[in-house]
């Protein structure tokens, strides 16, 4: 039987390299008004018909999106092909086995005594076990290159979603601020995610990568050092919401390089897979310190209320500092073209 010949024509709808930062911007620019009008909006419905709404609703925003894009995307055809191998279901189990881990620390967590115990050390070993197996070889270890790329795309989101999602309850139950107000200061971190990559998306070319990454990681800590002054209550509501801005504006300068970055160390026929590795390790790390922060959460929170919110605080500023080392190993070698000069 005749070998398929490896098709070599360049898909029309790839991106020119050159307008990649620029586009990677584009998107991140793309979550402004939704998260503007998001948080404000989830905000006023917990408040007046409930939380559970929140949810239905979202569900229910699905299908018109569907609809927007099933259409066009149907409308591009197929996209070329290369000889690579069919990936296996192997993945797919690996998956589900990471999120009943996270399921297991989580509900441990709720629970007490010598099932608690079981049930957050067996997750814990599952997690271990199974998440370096849906990630390339080398990204828990942070090695120079994709490697890193990928890791710090997880301790970014991780850093912070770790941040974020203790705000809403800090400011209602201590502070006593309604849901809708509430939406609106976590909207300002939208902001700041926008200028953050407005900023680096016209400006790429002006600093390598890791210079791009390591700016936006370190802005990421001082962002998570002014959130966590909040847990003192003579700290200012300013401050909580400074320190969500610049939440935002590191992430807005991180998010545009990382896939930039991946797919000029990606062989044509391995960009979609990397690139589907940033997103995997952000969902990974993410429910994974979700997990373990929330354990921490609910064990102090019947103790003391401020140990509590640090027990969710702390581990966020200790992502963000580490995200600062393994953005300083996404430097490339000198004369590597996988650099922004080369964009």
């Amino acid at each position: 039987m005749p070998s398929r010949p490896e098709c070599t024509e360049v898909p029309t709808w790839e991106i020119p390299a050159a307008l990649r930062p620029r586009v990677f911007a584009l998107l991140a620019g793309a979550w402004l008004v939704p998260s503007i009008v998001g948080p404000a909006f989830a905000g006023s419905i917990v408040q007046h018909a409930g939380w559970r709404w929140v949810f239905f609703g979202v569900a229910l925003l699905a299908v018109p999106a569907a609809a927007l894009v099933l259409p066009r995307v149907r409308r591009r055809g197929e996209p070329a092909r290369h000889d690579r191998p069919v990936p296996t279901w192997s993945r797919l189990w690996w998956a589900i086995g990471v999120a009943a881990a996270a399921v297991l620390v989580q509900y441990g967590g709720q629970r007490e005594g010598l099932v608690a115990v079981l049930l957050i050390v067996t997750g814990t070993v599952c997690l271990v076990g199974f998440t370096p197996r849906l990630l390339p070889p080398g990204t828990f270890a942070a090695r120079p290159g994709l490697p890193s790329v990928i890791a710090l795309r997880g301790v970014a989101g991780a850093a912070m979603a770790a941040t974020e999602i203790f705000v809403p309850l800090l400011l209602v139950r201590e502070r006593g601020l309604t849901p809708s107000v509430v939406g609106l200061i976590l909207a300002t971190g939208a902001i700041g995610w926008f200028t953050g990559s407005w900023v680096q998306g016209r400006t790429a070319d002006r600093w390598p990568p890791t210079r791009w990454l390591v700016t936006g990681m370190t802005i990421m800590v001082l962002g998570v050092a002014a959130t966590t002054t909040t847990v003192a209550s003579a700290t200012p509501i300013a401050v909580c919401v400074t320190g969500l801005v610049l939440l935002g504006v590191g992430m807005g300068v991180i998010y545009p390089v990382l896939p930039v970055v991946t797919l000029s160390l990606s062989a044509p026929h391995e960009q979609g897979t990397n690139t589907s590795a940033l997103q995997l390790s952000e969902s990974l790390f993410v429910t994974a310190t979700l997990a373990f922060t929330g354990v921490l959460f609910a064990a102090w929170l019947s103790r003391s209320a401020g140990t509590a919110y640090l027990a969710g605080f702390v581990p966020a500023q200790a992502l963000a500092l580490l995200g600062v080392l393994v953005a300083r190993r996404t430097r490339l070698p000198a004369g590597d073209p996988a650099t922004f000069s080369a964009h």
